[in-house]
């Protein structure tokens, strides 16, 4: 349109002698307008590209957001289920102890000297440790229901990791829930499962080098297993 008026106005300019003053003061008011009506759609472009891209860093700080929420709700879940956990685990070893404690006490009354060393005896440390692991599996299980086959996921098909009892973990797999805790120093893991740092290092070695993925992108896809919503372990607790 510009260039058509622009066209306009330099032929009535070859002829000035016949054409009016006033056409001519007419076909500048058009170009000029017409000049402004093209600035305004540059003007309206410039501004739609700036609301687009405004657009855009809202749904992505609006997707951020989900992530760190989500990752909250997850930890607070975590958090609330292992308290229990800790709290039912501690009560119960001192009810024991308080009962060994007195069981003690009463034969030292009665001078049953050789009562109590059988007293002490018959306390299984693997025993106990092994409680301890099934009740550690049941609970990290019962958050992440779906951690052994999402875990199994990421490896080799050839190199998958199955507990041989359905509801418990095993060596390798227990490594990677705690890591899914939040736990990755070798010392704490090996401090919990009862093995040196060292053995640690050289299981979870062993399993990173069987994963599809390079070894800090598998850790970040472990971070990645979600828990169970809040609704489904409040379900689960009042049908237990």
């Amino acid at each position: 349109m510009l260039v058509f008026l622009l066209t306009a106005y330099t032929a009535s300019a070859a002829v000035p002698a016949t054409v009016p003053p006033q056409t001519t003061n007419y076909v500048i008011a058009i170009i000029l307008l017409g000049l402004g009506l093209v600035g305004m759609v540059v003007l309206l472009l410039s501004e739609r590209q700036k609301l687009h891209r405004a657009h855009d860093v809202i749904l992505e700080n609006e997707r951020q957001l989900n992530i760190v929420t989500e990752k909250l709700n997850d930890n607070a879940k975590i958090r609330e289920e292992y308290i229990g956990y800790f709290v039912n685990m501690i009560s119960m070893y001192i009810q024991k102890i308080e009962k060994l404690k007195q069981g003690v006490e009463r034969k030292l009354t009665q001078k049953k000297y050789e009562d109590i060393a059988i007293s002490f005896r018959d306390i299984n440390i693997k025993k106990e440790r092994e409680a301890l692991f099934t009740n550690f599996d049941n609970t990290f299980l019962r958050l992440f229901p779906n951690f052994i086959s999402d875990f199994n996921s990421l490896l080799k098909e050839s190199d998958q990791v199955w507990p041989k009892e359905a509801g418990v973990l095993n060596t390798d797999l227990r490594i990677f829930a705690l890591l899914r805790l939040g736990i990755s120093d070798c010392e704490t893991m090996g401090s919990i499962l009862e093995y040196s740092p060292n053995t640690i290092y050289v299981y979870k070695t062993r399993i990173k080098s069987k994963a599809i993925l390079p070894g800090e992108h598998f850790e970040q896809a472990i971070m990645a297993i979600k828990a169970v919503t809040p609704e489904v372990i409040t379900l689960y607790q009042r049908s237990a």
